[in-house]
């Protein structure tokens, strides 16, 4: 079975990640990827991988030209199966028209809002044999039944890597990390960098904000870095843009995974209507505990392997999650459990590949 990775868009760097590692796993050798130079630069190109370069251009003669060779592609390699790595929007719409006859195409949707709600998206569901979507929790948010269906694959592989050196930790060392490029409309870091908190934790703790932070000299960044300079000694920041394998290697290291995704944020009612955090793939990713607000204790797929807090109490769990309490460590094992980890992530793939029709039931 050849598989064919499609994104059209300059995004989901971390569904290209994960698909494509685990189609190896399972022994897909002949995985081919259409991406935009971008993309590919950012998540690197495999040995014996087919790259096909996608144009970023908005042109509609551009784009013609992008999808034709990508379907040229398709029927030279026989390719049976295709992933569309982004489920939304006119290019992809264009693309899906023009695959050939016989080829099985999959779209991972990443807005649940779009089910019954656009006209685009509804030319796409014709398309497509099956949706895809990263976790099970958010077919519990609310959505219209779409007429082809829904798998869960987790988007939790990971990536391996020898050559990127993290610095030492200490034994009884604890890593806080709060994953994602610094973004003050997504993540309320007002809420950890302060006394009632951060100043609260005892000195084996270490914040990590594993993402790009900005450089310092950029004024839009000031307010950020006036709250993390107050606690320098306790944190770690990264000024630029981070590679995936050096992601990834932090990750490894990684305790507690603390997305941030607090009520007064912008995005907050996003999280809890309409999508997923790369950061919950992450933590179930490395077998990490999830530590959220508690307005995210409604899912029913979010309580195993997550510790939830009032914004209010965020010191007081911190310090007992730090301190390896009773319940931090029976959240730790859960977190760790194959129900959410790479046993569930192998199985749904296989199953959506062989039978898109076919929603996996357990």
């Amino acid at each position: 079975m050849n598989v064919l990775l499609v994104e059209l868009n300059d995004s989901h760097d971390d569904s290209i990640i994960s698909w494509r590692e685990t189609l190896r796993t399972l022994g897909h050798t002949h995985v081919s990827v259409a991406c935009s130079r971008m993309v590919i630069e950012r998540c690197g190109q495999k040995d014996g991988e087919t790259w096909i370069e996608v144009t970023r251009s908005r042109g509609l003669w551009s784009r013609l030209a992008t999808i034709l060779r990508i379907r040229s592609h398709i029927k030279r390699e026989n390719v049976s199966r295709v992933i569309l790595t982004t489920a939304s929007g006119t290019y992809q719409w264009m693309f899906l028209s023009c695959l050939p006859y016989g080829v099985t195409s999959i779209g991972i949707l990443h807005y649940m809002h779009l089910l019954g709600t656009s006209v685009t998206q509804g030319r796409i569901e014709k398309k497509l044999d099956a949706y895809v979507v990263i976790s099970p929790h958010v077919l519990e948010m609310p959505h219209q039944s779409p007429a082809i269906p829904i798998h869960v694959v987790p988007q939790n592989a990971r990536l391996v890597s020898s050559d990127i050196r993290v610095p030492n930790k200490g034994p009884d060392d604890v890593w806080i990390v709060v994953p994602g490029t610094v973004d003050m409309r997504r993540r309320a870091y007002e809420d950890l960098f302060c006394d009632e908190v951060l100043g609260r934790l005892p000195p084996n703790a270490r914040v990590i904000v594993l993402g790009n932070a900005g450089k310092r000299s950029d004024p839009v960044r000031s307010g950020f870095y006036r709250m993390v300079d107050t606690y320098a000694s306790r944190v770690t920041v990264f000024e630029e843009f981070m590679d995936h394998q050096s992601f990834h290697a932090w990750m490894s290291r990684a305790d507690i995974v603390l997305p941030l995704l607090h009520p007064q944020t912008a995005e907050y009612q996003d999280f809890l209507t309409d999508k997923c955090s790369g950061a919950f793939s992450m933590a179930w990713a490395y077998g990490l505990p999830l530590l959220l607000e508690n307005g995210f204790s409604r899912f029913t797929h979010l309580q195993h392997g997550t510790i939830f807090y009032d914004v209010k109490d965020l010191g007081r769990v911190l310090v007992d999650a730090v301190s390896t309490s009773t319940t931090f460590n029976d959240v730790r094992v859960q977190a760790q459990s194959p129900e959410i980890g790479d046993e569930m992530r192998l199985r749904a793939t296989l199953h959506v590949l062989e039978t898109p029709h076919e929603p996996l039931l357990s």
